[in-house]
């Protein structure tokens, strides 16, 4: 079995030879790789095309730093959810749990905390449609066509909450002749998931369709001593339909419907305690995160329902494409936490949460030929989210360490927190590219946006004891709060194609992050609520230089991109001790270079891989850990110095019908900072992860074995600090199992 140390220094390496092969083929910046042919004879890596700038046009023509991900590629790595994505692409994590995953993208995080009024910083679309909150972000990946990861802002096309990058799912279309395909995988932990997909004409020529469906589950792989059972599983179900009409020529009709349901219990890891020099706190066990084992005594729950549907209507003009777009999306959220992490009856939370989202977007883009292009549309955004907090707090709650008797034993105390938050985005945009000469092309667009938010807050405790408030909720009357800003975001960049297949772009983007409320729990300190609830919007200016391109006759693709990013106001989650608080970060600026290529040095044997480099710091962040305790050049949360895998897979014909397949990726993640103040004991440490998959082939049907994280690493990611208790995230160990899959 491969050692940490050696996968480590294998994958150094594999890094280093790959940076050295950019560099000799003159890769200097932008950033996606192309896929191979996908058989074992092919020998040029093709083009890709990707919807990124709401048009079809090939990864290398686009100036964004973009990787796409193709359904094949899903396959190759077996991935299930847009989660098991991160740390495959260079500089996008995907950390948290499979219920409320964090993505990251230079190091800027989609991650809400659960609190209601703080909008995440990465856009997930599906098919166009912003999936809102963080809770509908862990899109399945059931009839999925590709995956588009755009990094830096997006401030033009996108706009709605893209300070960071957009993640774009585009999912399969209908297709005219019947098809489908099935799959089922199993493995330790009991891991099952079952996918199916069909594809065929209603009425041929006029009306397609196609349905598929998912389910998942799998055990959990922490045990609970206390109960006896294991926490930490999932089971999750869903599908989604599309329908596809075409009326008359020119006019194309598609609709859209998903749903999915996952529950399960998830808990962090107690992986410190320090006991309190009075009983019981005295005689508790002390945790071993090593053996994935805990102690706790109240429930632990999770789950989210996610659906919705959309209309599209595509109508071809003699001189533009007229595009409408219509979504109506909704999610439901709750989970409950032993948060002391002790076998004691001492506190623990829960969080319901629920939102309803509409949408509407009218674009026109234009499809007559010659130098000139443009696009121009307008975007209407509507949001309602509805939370409720709950605290409880038991007897055996450590209040001497306030200054206070021991509490009696029928003592419980509960504290609920309300906010309800509505939200109205209009915006306008528009986009246009001008080719210079055959090799010049100047491309630029602004974008308006108006933001409209108000909010509903109360903070009570409708139960105590003795008349007595013990504390880790403030009561706070019903308040209300209100904002609404109005903001210009845009971008502008110059490509220049040195041959065909070789572009290079400098360009320029200012993106933006409406302003929101501090609608989570309000703890001391501070002892009394704060004067205004809201928090100011931030911004960034994104300067970049890419340069994306196929080399030695098609055989290797090579992308780059550099970039600055200066960011003001940034918004933060920070830890006060007991509760967070949004905070405004004076100012943060984040530098960076990442690497992708794909290379077919022989028949059926491809070799990819990706390199990501980060200096991500705030330089000015005064009294964000109390006052007169600054943070000024912290790292920011979710932001390795160096991410990269690197990867091999070797397609072999056995017959005439049958060939053989063998994949090998190891995946290497510098350490990270999981919260503003840099604490060493919430970081999360340097780790190289080995997967593989090995199988044998048709066209029509494959049997695999796959395995994911070889080499067992045991991986401790963010988590909190409460009196004397350090809980953390853990990550699944080993697991392994079969695949077979099936086309009819």
């Amino acid at each position: 079995m491969m050692s940490i140390q050696a996968a480590t220094a294998s994958v150094r390496q594999g890094l280093l030879a790959s940076t050295i092969v950019a560099v000799a083929v003159g890769a200097a910046p932008a950033a996606a790789v192309a896929q191979a042919g996908g058989s074992a004879e092919s020998t040029t890596v093709e083009d890709v095309v990707v919807t990124a700038q709401k048009r079809e046009e090939r990864i290398i023509d686009v100036p964004i730093a973009i990787s796409s991900v193709s359904q094949q590629q899903l396959q190759n790595q077996t991935l299930v959810t847009l989660s098991d994505l991160g740390a495959r692409l260079p500089n996008v994590l995907a950390t948290g749990s499979s219920l409320f995953p964090n993505f990251t993208i230079r190091g800027v995080s989609s991650q809400s905390g659960g609190s209601p009024g703080f909008a995440p910083a990465v856009g997930v679309y599906v098919d166009e449609v912003f999936q809102g909150r963080d809770r509908a972000f862990n899109v399945p990946f059931d009839g999925v066509a590709r995956v588009e990861v755009l990094r830096g802002p997006q401030g033009t096309l996108y706009g709605k909450n893209t300070i960071g990058g957009t993640i774009n799912v585009i999912t399969q279309k209908p297709t005219d002749e019947f098809k489908g395909e099935a799959a089922v995988l199993y493995g330790n932990l009991d891991f099952n998931q079952e996918t199916l997909t069909v594809s065929g004409p209603i009425v041929p020529g006029k009306v397609t369709a196609l349905v598929s469906g998912l389910h998942k589950s799998r055990d959990g792989y922490i045990e609970n001593r206390f109960t006896g059972k294991d926490i930490n599983s999932y089971d999750g179900y869903g599908g989604r339909a599309r329908v596809i009409v075409t009326p008359v020529d020119g006019l194309t009709l598609d609709f859209s419907a998903d749903y999915y349901q996952q529950e399960g219990s998830e808990a962090l890891q107690t992986v410190s305690y320090v006991p309190l020099p009075f009983p019981p706190f005295n005689a508790q066990p002390q945790p071993d995160p090593k053996k994935r084992k805990v102690d706790l005594d109240a429930p632990i729950a999770g789950e989210r329902k996610v659906w919705g549907g959309a209309a599209r209507a595509d109508y071809e003009l003699p001189f533009a494409r007229l595009t409408a777009i219509a979504a109506y999306r909704k999610y439901t959220s709750s989970f409950q936490d032993d948060s002391d992490g002790l076998r004691l009856d001492e506190f623990s939370v829960g969080r319901a949460e629920d939102g309803v989202i509409s949408s509407q977007e009218v674009r026109l883009t234009s499809t007559a030929p010659g130098p000139f292009s443009w696009i121009a549309g307008a975007y209407f955004y509507q949001e309602k989210v509805n939370s409720l907090y709950n605290i409880q707090l038991g007897s055996q709650f450590p209040s001497p360490l306030f200054g206070l008797p021991p509490l009696p034993a029928n003592f419980r105390e509960t504290a609920l927190q309300a906010a309800v938050i509505n939200e109205k985005s209009y915006a306008a945009f528009g986009s246009i590219t001008y080719d210079l000469s055959d090799s010049l092309r100047l491309q630029g667009g602004l974008r308006y946006t108006h933001e409209k938010k108000n909010l509903f807050y109360a903070q009570v405790h409708p139960r105590v004891t003795n008349g007595l408030i013990y504390a880790f909720a403030l009561p706070v009357p019903p308040r209300t709060d209100d904002l609404s800003e109005g903001v210009w975001t845009g971008d502008l960049s110059l490509s220049y194609k040195f041959t065909p297949n070789q572009v290079g772009y400098v360009k320029y983007s200012r993106g933006y992050k409406a302003g929101g409320f501090q609608a989570d729990v309000i703890s001391p300190p501070p002892n009394t609520p704060p004067a205004s609830f809201d928090f100011a919007p931030e911004y960034v200016n994104n300067y970049e230089a890419g340069l994306k391109g196929r080399w030695l006759d098609g055989r290797l693709s090579v992308n780059t991109a550099v970039f600055y990013l200066d960011y003001s106001n940034k918004q933060e989650r920070v830890n006060t001790g007991i509760s967070f608080l949004i905070s405004n970060a004076g100012e943060a600026r984040v530098k960076g270079a990442e690497v992708e290529f794909a290379a077919l040095p022989l028949a059926g044997l491809e070799i990819t891989g990706s390199v990501g480099v980060l200096d991500a710091k705030y330089t000015s962040f005064k009294n964000a850990g109390g006052l007169g305790i600054d943070f000024d050049g912290n790292r920011l949360t979710g932001a390795p110095r160096l991410t990269g895998t690197l990867a091999a897979q070797y397609e072999r014909p056995l017959t005439d019908k049958l060939s053989g397949v063998v994949r090998g990726e190891l995946i290497h993640m510098d350490y990270i900072y999981t919260d503003t103040a840099n604490s060493r004991d919430l970081r999360q440490r340097v780790n190289t992860q080995l997967n593989a998959r090995v199988g044998v082939q048709t066209d029509r049907w494959g049997l695999y074995l796959w395995g994911k994280n070889l080499t067992d690493e045991l991986i401790l990611g963010g988590g909190t600090k409460v009196i004397t208790v350090t809980a953390r995230g853990v990550n699944v160990g080993r697991t392994y199992g079969l695949e077979a899959r099936a086309r009819f």
